[in-house]
């Protein structure tokens, strides 16, 4: 035997010794009959091989390489990325019959933007201002005194702009007083059939008033946040026969508190989220909408000093 054929069936004895672990490993799958086929046919190569054909050597020891730097068996998938924005970036791979992985091929096609978290037309940015929220409102640019009557707000004169306890910017709402019944002030906005809705809001305790935040559609109330004397944020789902107000996490007295809405009109359901916290699962609202176009702010004091705060209507 020539010594350049020994150096060569030992590279394809020890690529046989490598894969006959993962070849036994599974017999049934049986991935690797290419790779097999493709050895056998280098070793009848290496048979007629001339002594001084070294550019053929080259070549099927390159090849040889190939199949030990394999990537994978043959028909396997994985998961890629395929460099695009949104859903487009989940992608799909198939391991070829080299072991090599092929193309990076998206999962998801583009399609219109909704509401739902997503960027569904893979632009990089997910969902619009204007498909999210029913309205925007910072307080900012109110005179001090009575809500009812500015920027088309109307309802009971408990709730007044003021500058000493704001979230941000200059203004923000307070209701005060020890009342007997709920108070409450509404806005309408632009309908949303699917959208989001936050508001921010704080109480002067966590163990006496009661400060809501309510989505309605026209005079039906579809769902609600509150800042509850039990220390907990809560929030109202239906179905109506049978309300309920699941807490979501505890809160402090003069403390702001982002709190989040969305609704989908696919299968008319809510969620919820406080802050930069987890979203809930969705649920079933209170009642069921056409389209959200109202936001109202309620207050229920229970204390004689106590105070309820509302701020930066919009998304967050």
């Amino acid at each position: 035997m020539k010594p350049y054929q020994i150096i060569i069936i030992a590279i394809v004895m020890v690529f046989l010794g490598s894969t006959f672990v993962l070849a036994k490993a599974e017999p049934e799958k049986n991935p690797f009959i290419a790779i097999w086929e493709a050895i056998a046919d280098l070793q009848e190569q290496i048979d007629n091989i001339g002594i001084w054909d070294e550019e053929r050597i080259s070549a099927l020891e390159e090849r040889l390489a190939q199949l030990e730097n394999r990537e994978c068996i043959p028909e396997d998938t994985q998961t890629c990325n395929t460099g695009l924005l949104g859903i487009c970036a989940i992608g799909t791979q198939v391991c070829g019959q080299d072991g090599f992985w092929g193309n990076c091929i998206q999962n998801e096609q583009p399609s219109p933007e909704i509401c739902d978290g997503i960027d569904n037309d893979c632009d990089g940015e997910i969902d619009t201002e204007d498909c999210v929220i029913i309205l925007r409102d910072d307080f900012n640019s109110y005179n001090d005194g009575f809500l009812d009557g500015q920027g088309s707000w109307r309802g009971d004169a408990n709730f007044n702009i003021q500058g000493a306890t704001v979230y941000e910017g200059a203004k923000a709402v307070i209701a005060t007083g020890e009342t007997n019944t709920q108070k409450e002030i509404d806005k309408f906005g632009t309908p949303q059939t699917d959208g989001r809705q936050t508001c921010y809001m704080r109480s002067s305790s966590n163990d006496t008033n009661q400060v809501f935040f309510t989505l309605l559609d026209g005079d039906i109330v579809v769902t609600e946040f509150r800042l509850h004397p039990s220390g907990y944020i809560d929030y109202l789902i239906g179905p109506p026969a049978t309300p309920s107000r699941p807490q979501y996490k505890p809160y402090s007295a003069d403390t702001w508190y982002a709190l989040t809405v969305e609704w989908r009109s696919s299968d008319s359901r809510v969620r919820y989220k406080v802050d930069d916290g987890d979203w809930t699962d969705w649920h079933i609202p209170y009642q069921s909408w056409s389209s959200i176009d109202k936001v109202r702010l309620k207050w229920h004091g229970h204390d004689s000093s106590g105070a309820g705060f509302w701020d930066l209507l919009g998304e967050i």
